[in-house]
């Protein structure tokens, strides 16, 4: 196991809070009359209503949004029968996916019980407590007993993910390889490496689809599943085949056009992938190494696609790309149980999914998703935001036409649109912004070219199918990166490259540039000729001046950004001095924050701030976004008059004047409680705010860091965060820091394709 991932996982465990969850009141608790309704004596009157009527359990409590991850821990992926205490890691990972992705709220459970029945009794007398089951890890034959009795025992939905789960995102990518292939479903030959509880949920799901039940050949770590075993249990048995020649992987694997590993590493051989049909399909899940590695079929057969179950390989089979979706739809119409219509519902929205363009999706890791079978793409992204929109209604809908549903949808438009509120709120800003700039040919330049963030943010730019970007760096530098991180990107064809090798090459567009700035003694005598980014910044900035490029992303490793940002101003600044430094726009649940710094001088008046905040809303017009804007206290500030401040009504018509759309709220900046603001507990009484409502701070430079400070008390902002963007640059330009994300870094190329 890779000793950097080991601990880095067990430090972001081990950190406070410990683990990955914890449970937050959705009701105020901090008075003697909060306690009153919540607990005693109040919360007796919703009690004595559950016991009326037992449906307003639903009315009253948690319950139709609660789901128990359940495990005894006898079958971890990768570890094995470890015990439910050792398991729960795992299960505390499967509950926060639930919540991220789906909005359920999740309670693991480890049982430390491996009898089968005894674990039933205790799972089932759980039901009062929660809307859904979700079982985990539990050995087979085992599971298959415990689900069906669950099953039959208790009046709410039971999933087993590592059998319906895998079943249903494997069926998915046969059914679009297939048509892709123009086979007949009917004459498909498919080969399985492991009998256990995935492999017959597969097995099984693949026959309802079509498949027929005699071109189903399974094997174990016995060898291949026939009629002359006398070791093989009821389950196992349905697939045996009555051909007790075929003894081995090598025998059946002749010929075959499809191969499912849920078994173990390196027992697909090269000469097996050899002796498939014309244009097979190999999923090798087994994980951590799969049963074969995408570059070895690569090395015998061109036409073959591959999947794996490792996030770092090109298709990867992920079963987050059902299990939160389909259990999300199941509880939101209060389904007794998931039958198959549900599971062929879910498996035809994944398969749709996977053969759409390419929606603004974008990776924020180290591992690269790079597809790297000619862009061939089988599977859905798993971050995908229309997964959770298109799933959960054909579940939910599946649902009803069954008669499962106790509590059918009458509205589904508007069920649809509530579904929207569990999709990440940058995805919904950044979308009409990506959409916008796909129709845009420009040249965006990445002063940091031989980061390995900015590689992975170039890969992303091509799947989005967005203009190719201009990287500085030195050529031999980024070809070992590349070749590193296993990217298939190529200079000329994904990017073009200023090569800092060739410095001299360039030297049209920086060398008076340079000489300017020494003269300036902006920076020190050498600093250029000792620090690459200091060039880096340089020679982007003179592109920029030259018109040989639209815009650019100035990524500098330290968060002193003065030094860069003297060169750029310098060099494409304003012609008059300027007022306004930088914007960074912040994106939460629900609503975004546009966060504009001003220099509190001597000469700050009513007009001046007039103009900074048309500067703004002038740059955020293109986002056709009107906020709420938000002042700092007029009186506060350095040098404006009792006369000035007092004329600030002037200052609020005539920017209502020029934006009838934007309200000024009275609170100033010291005033106001963003808490409440971002929570929606509080409205203001000047201004009933709704949801995704959007914010406008103008702040001094002095009070920046006491808006970020109080941002970061409320929202994880630097993973949701834009910019910072440069203002009253003659060329637009962004300056990032080392912590930017992958997701930042993207987010800011696209918004510079429409930037003016």
């Amino acid at each position: 196991m890779n000793k950097k991932i080991m601990k880095k996982s067990l430090k972001l465990h081990s950190r406070i809070k410990k683990g990955k969850i914890e449970v937050i009141p959705t009701k105020p608790i901090s008075t003697k009359k909060d306690l009153i309704y919540a607990y005693t004596p109040g919360v007796s009157f919703p009690c004595v209503e559950i016991l009326k009527n037992p449906e307003n359990v639903h009315k009253y409590t948690s319950k139709s949004n609660l789901l128990a991850v359940i495990s005894n821990g006898t079958a971890v992926l990768g570890l094995g029968n470890i015990g439910a205490l050792a398991s729960k890691p795992v299960m505390e990972g499967k509950s926060i996916i639930f919540k991220e992705f789906a909005g359920i709220d999740v309670f693991d459970i480890e049982i430390n019980e491996k009898n089968p029945e005894k674990f039933v009794e205790i799972t089932s007398s759980l039901e009062p407590t929660f809307g859904g089951i979700n079982l985990e890890d539990i050995r087979s034959p085992d599971c298959f007993y415990i689900e069906e009795k669950l099953k039959e025992k208790m009046n709410i939905p039971i999933f087993h993910d590592d059998q319906h789960g895998t079943a249903i995102v494997v069926s998915s990518v046969i059914l679009n390889w297939i048509k892709d292939t123009k086979r007949n479903i009917r004459e498909v030959k498919l080969v399985i490496s492991g009998a256990g509880a995935a492999s017959i949920a597969c097995a099984n799901m693949l026959e309802k689809l079509g498949i027929l039940h005699e071109n189903i050949f399974m094997c174990d770590s016995k060898g291949v599943i026939n009629t002359g075993r006398k070791d093989l249990n009821e389950i196992k048995s349905i697939y045996a085949t009555r051909n007790e020649n075929l003894q081995t992987l090598y025998d059946i694997i002749q010929g075959a056009d499809a191969f499912l590993g849920c078994s173990v590493s390196k027992v697909l051989k090269k000469d097996m992938v050899q002796s498939m049909a014309n244009r097979p399909i190999i999923l090798a899940l087994a994980n951590p190494i799969p049963e074969i590695m995408p570059y070895e079929v690569e090395e015998v057969r061109s036409d073959a696609i591959v999947c794996t179950g490792r996030s770092d390989d090109p298709n990867q089979v992920n079963n987050i790309l059902c299990f939160p979706f389909i259990l999300r739809g199941a509880l939101d119409v209060q389904a007794t149980q998931i039958n198959d219509a549900m599971k062929i519902a879910c498996i035809k929205e994944i398969s749709k999914l996977a053969r759409k363009k390419v929606d603004f999706i974008t990776y924020d890791s180290e591992t690269s998703q790079n597809c790297s079978q000619k862009n061939y793409s089988i599977v859905p992204n798993p971050f995908d935001p229309r997964l959770i929109m298109k799933i959960a209604p054909s579940v939910a809908k599946a649902a009803m036409d069954s008669g499962l549903a106790i509590k059918p949808i009458k509205n589904f438009k508007l069920y649809k649109k509530d579904l929207k509120k569990f999709v990440k709120n940058d995805y919904f800003f950044m979308r009409p912004i990506f959409i916008s700039a796909q129709k845009r040919n420009r040249k965006i330049l990445f002063t940091k070219g031989e980061s390995k963030k900015t590689l992975l943010v170039v890969k992303n730019i091509i799947d989005m199918n967005l203009s190719n970007p201009i990287l500085i760096g030195r050529k031999s530098v980024i070809e070992d990166k590349i070749r590193n991180l296993n990217l298939r990107i190529k200079e000329n064809r994904d990017f073009q490259l200023i090569d800092l090798d060739q410095k001299m090459k360039y030297e049209k567009f920086w060398k008076k540039h340079l000489n300017f700035l020494k003269k300036r003694r902006i920076l020190k005598k050498n600093s250029f000729e000792e620090e690459n980014s200091y060039f880096s910044t340089l020679i982007g900035t003179s592109y920029l001046h030259s018109n040989k490029a639209d815009g650019m992303i100035c990524h500098v490793d330290d968060y002193n950004l003065s030094d860069h940002t003297n060169i750029i101003m310098n060099i494409i600044g304003p012609s008059e001095r300027k007022i306004v430094e930088k914007m960074d726009i912040i994106c939460t649940s629900n609503m975004n924050f546009f966060i504009v710094n001003f220099e509190d001088t001597k000469d700050i008046s009513i007009q001046k701030l007039k103009k900074i905040i048309l500067i703004i809303l002038k740059k955020i017009k293109i986002l056709n976004i009107f906020p709420n804007i938000v002042l700092p206290r007029l009186e506060n500030l350095k040098n404006i008059s009792h006369l000035d401040w007092y004329k600030k009504n002037d200052l609020f018509s005539s920017i209502k004047k020029n934006y009838p759309s934007v309200h000024f709220i009275k609170e100033s900046l010291e005033e106001i409680d963003l808490k409440n603001l971002i929570k929606n507990e509080k409205l203001y009484p000047n201004y009933q705010h709704e949801r995704s409502s959007d914010f406008l701070f103008v702040t001094p430079t002095n009070k920046l860091h006491m808006i970020y400070l109080d941002l970061l008390k409320v929202v994880n902002y630097k993973e949701k965060t834009l910019g910072s963007i440069l203002m009253e640059t003659k060329k637009p330009v962004h300056i990032l820091n080392k912590n930017s994300s992958i997701r930042n870094i993207t987010d800011s190329f696209v918004y510079l394709m429409i930037e003016k």
